[in-house]
C-alpha cells in the first residue's frame, strides 16, 4: 500500500430513453430496445402526479357515457352491447381514452360476428403494437424482446384501411403522429409513432419518481443518501478495491438506496473508516423544493389550468367553487371535448363502414361534482341528521331562516338572520292549510299542457333570470336542431301534403324522405304512428308559438322509495295529487301574502332509509318546465 490519497466516485446513469424509430424485421422499432411505449407506460405508473392527471382527463372526458344521435336506434343498441365481446362500447371507450392520454393513439380490434353478421370490437393494448413499413399490417406480441413467437403470442393483423369483403378481423388505428428530433443522435424520427401531449414534461416525469424513491430511501437508509465512506486503511490493490467498490456499489446505489456515494481511500493517521454526511442535514428540503418545480412543468406540459381539478393542491391556489366550475369549463371546452372527439368520431366512422350505422356517436358532457369542506353549517347538518325528527325539527325552531337554507345549501335571504320568534315561526314549521288551499285553487292542470324541457330547482335566487335563460338556451338548441328543411316538411304536412306528394317535392327518394320523418318523430315534431299528424310541439315550430315557464311539485330523481308503511306528508300527498302547473308569480303572491317562503315549504326532516339520516328536505322538489303558452 502506498502513502497516498486516492478518490473514487460512484455515479448511475441519467438517461432518458429516445423515442428512436428502426426498420427490422418487417416492422418499426420503437425506441432503441423497441420497448418506448412501454417506457411511457412506466412512468404512468411511477409517478403518482402524471397519472392523477391522466385518470382525471380520461375520468372528465368519458365520465358523460356513450351516446347516439341517429335514426338507427335498433342497430345501436346492438352495438352499445357489443355482441360476445367480453367488453361494452362503453368499456371501450375508457380503454382508448386511456391509450390515448399516454401514448397519443389507440387500437381497435375489429372481428366479425359470424352469427349475427354484426362487427364487435375488442380491446387491445396499444403499446404491444408495432406498425409495418408499408401500414399494410400490424404486428402484435406481448413480450417485444427477443425473438418472436408462439410464447409471445406473436402474430400480424391486417389494417382496417387495407379491408376487404372477405376480412373478419381487422385493426383500426387512430394516431396522432409526428417527427420529433433526437438530441441523442441528431436525426429526425421517422413519424410513424406518435409523440404523448406532454412530451415536453417527460424528463420531469422521470425525476418526480427519482424523487419519490429518494423519500422513501431516505426514510429506510438514511445515512446512504449523500455520503462520504472513509476507508482509512490506506489504499488496496486494484483488483481488491475492484472487489470492494463492487460490493459497495451493488448494495448502495440500487434504486432503494439512492444519493451516490463518494469512496475516499486514505493511509490515515488511525486507519478507521468513517462515514460523512456531505450534503448537511437539509437534502431532503432541497430535494422538496426541486419537487414543486417538478410538479410545476409536469402540469404546464399537461396543459393543466387548475390544479385542484385533478387534486393537486398548490400554495397560494384558490379553490374557491366558483374558480373551480370556470376552471372546468374552460378544460371541457379547450380539451375535454376535443379529445373525446377523437374517439366518438372514430367509433362512428368504424360503424359507419362496418356496421352501416347512420348517424353520430358522442360523449355526453361531464359535470364537475363538487364536494364543499366540512365547515360550521355542515356540522350542524351532520349533527342533526343523526337526531330524532322530534329532537332535530326542536332544535330548527331556534335556528335563523338563512342557516335553515345554509343547511340545505341555498343561498341567504335578505332580513332571514333573525331567530323566529313564536309568532314569526319558520314557513316549514306553520300550519299547511292555508298555504295547501292557496295552492289547490290556482295553476292550471298539467294533462292541459304541452311540456318542452324541465329541469328541477335548487337555487330559487332571482328566478326570472334562471327562465329567461332557460327559453333562451332552449330556443338556441333548437334552432340548431330543427333545419330549415325540417320546417318545410312540418308545414307541408300541416297543410296535409300526402306522402308521395311530400316525396316529389323534396325531390329525393322515398327511404331518405322516411328516415326524415322518423328523425322528427323522435324529435317530437310529428306525433307517433303511420299516419302524418303534426304534434302540438311541432305547431310551435311551424306557428311561432310562444313559451312560458310553470312549476311543478314532483318527487325528486334520487330520493328513495317510501319504506313499508311510511307515506308522505299531507301537504306533498295533496299538491302531486292535484297535478298543478303554476306560474313563477302565483307562487311569489302566495308567499308575500302569508309572509312565508313557498319555495321551501317543502322543506322538513325526513328519515332516508338508504342513509339512515335524517335529512333537510323532503323526498319532493320544484321543477321548471318550458311549456308551449
Amino acid at each position: 500500500m502506498s502513502n497516498k490519497q486516492d478518490i473514487s466516485y460512484i455515479f448511475r446513469d441519467a438517461v432518458v430513453p429516445q423515442p428512436i424509430e428502426t426498420l427490422k424485421d418487417g416492422f418499426v422499432k420503437w425506441g432503441s430496445d423497441n420497448l418506448y411505449p412501454q417506457f411511457l407506460m412506466g412512468l404512468f405508473y411511477n409517478s403518482p402526479v402524471h397519472s392523477g392527471i391522466i385518470n382525471g382527463k380520461v375520468n372528465y372526458i368519458t365520465s358523460g357515457g356513450l351516446d347516439y344521435k341517429g335514426t338507427d336506434l335498433a342497430k345501436w343498441e346492438q352495438i352499445k352491447k357489443n355482441g360476445s365481446s367480453k367488453y361494452t362500447l362503453e368499456e371501450l371507450g375508457f380503454a382508448l381514452c386511456f391509450d390515448n392520454e399516454i401514448l397519443n393513439e389507440f387500437y381497435v380490434l375489429c372481428v366479425k360476428n359470424i352469427t349475427t353478421g354484426l362487427w364487435q370490437y375488442d380491446i387491445i393494448d396499444s403499446e404491444l403494437i408495432r406498425n409495418s413499413e408499408n401500414g399494410f399490417y400490424f404486428h402484435y406480441s406481448e413480450n417485444w424482446k427477443g425473438q418472436q413467437g408462439e410464447k409471445t403470442k406473436y402474430k400480424v393483423i391486417k389494417s382496417f384501411e387495407y379491408r376487404t369483403n372477405e376480412d373478419t378481423e381487422l385493426l383500426f388505428n387512430f394516431s396522432v403522429k409526428a417527427k420529433q428530433y433526437i438530441l441523442e443522435n441528431g436525426k429526425l424520427t421517422s413519424n410513424v409513432y406518435p409523440i404523448p401531449n406532454y412530451a415536453g414534461a417527460i424528463v420531469s416525469i422521470m425525476a418526480d419518481i427519482e424523487m419519490n424513491n429518494f423519500h422513501f430511501a431516505e426514510s429506510v437508509n438514511s445515512f446512504t443518501s449523500g455520503t462520504i465512506i472513509k476507508l482509512n486503511n490506506g489504499i488496496p490493490e486494484d483488483d481488491v478495491r475492484e472487489a470492494k467498490e463492487k460490493k459497495l456499489r451493488d448494495s448502495i446505489t440500487e434504486r432503494g438506496k439512492k444519493g451516490g456515494v463518494t469512496i475516499l481511500y486514505a493511509d490515515g493517521k488511525e486507519r478507521e473508516a468513517s462515514i460523512e454526511n456531505i450534503n448537511g442535514t437539509d437534502l431532503d428540503k432541497r430535494y422538496l423544493e426541486t419537487q414543486k418545480a417538478i410538479i410545476d412543468s409536469t402540469m404546464i406540459a399537461h396543459s393543466v389550468i387548475n390544479p385542484s381539478l385533478f387534486g393537486i393542491k398548490t400554495q397560494g391556489q384558490l379553490g374557491s367553487t366558483q374558480e373551480l366550475e370556470t376552471s372546468f369549463v374552460l378544460f371541457k371546452q379547450n380539451y375535454a371535448i376535443p379529445r373525446g372527439k377523437l374517439i366518438t368520431d372514430s367509433l362512428t366512422y368504424i360503424n359507419k363502414i362496418l356496421n352501416d350505422l347512420q348517424g353520430d356517436i358522442f360523449y355526453k358532457e361531464s359535470t364537475l361534482r363538487l364536494v364543499e369542506s366540512t365547515d360550521e353549517v355542515n356540522a350542524t347538518g351532520d349533527a342533526l341528521s343523526k337526531m330524532s325528527p322530534l329532537l332535530a325539527n326542536k332544535i330548527i325552531e331556534n335556528l335563523t331562516q338563512n342557516e335553515i337554507r345554509a343547511l340545505a345549501k341555498l343561498s341567504p335571504l335578505d332580513g332571514g338572520d333573525v331567530v323566529p320568534t313564536a309568532t314569526t315561526a319558520p314557513a316549514t314549521f306553520k300550519s299547511q292549510d292555508v298555504i295547501l288551499n292557496s295552492l289547490l285553487s290556482c295553476g292550471v292542470d298539467c294533462d292541459s299542457l304541452t311540456f318542452v324541457k324541465s329541469v328541477g330547482v335548487s337555487d330559487f335566487k332571482d328566478l326570472e333570470h334562471q327562465e329567461l335563460m332557460f327559453i333562451s338556451n332552449h330556443k338556441i338548441e333548437r334552432f340548431a336542431e330543427v333545419s330549415k328543411e325540417d320546417k318545410k316538411i312540418l308545414g307541408l304536412i300541416d297543410k296535409g301534403i300526402s306522402y308521395n306528394d311530400l316525396v316529389k317535392e323534396l325531390k329525393q327518394p322515398p327511404l331518405e324522405v322516411t328516415n326524415k320523418l322518423l328523425k322528427l318523430q323522435n324529435d317530437g315534431l310529428l306525433e307517433q304512428g303511420t299516419e302524418m299528424k303534426i304534434s302540438k310541439l311541432g305547431q310551435s315550430e311551424i306557428k311561432n308559438t310562444d313559451f312560458e315557464i310553470r312549476y311543478t311539485y314532483e318527487k325528486r330523481p334520487d330520493a328513495p322509495d317510501l319504506v313499508k308503511g311510511g307515506e308522505s306528508r299531507e301537504f306533498c300527498l295533496a299538491v302531486l295529487d292535484a297535478k298543478r302547473a303554476y306560474l313563477r308569480t302565483e307562487i311569489e303572491n302566495i308567499s308575500n301574502d302569508q309572509d312565508s317562503d313557498v319555495w321551501l315549504y317543502r322543506g322538513g326532516w325526513y328519515h332516508n332509509p338508504n342513509t339512515g339520516n335524517n335529512e333537510v328536505a323532503c323526498r319532493h322538489f320544484w321543477k321548471m318546465n318550458i311549456v308551449i303558452k
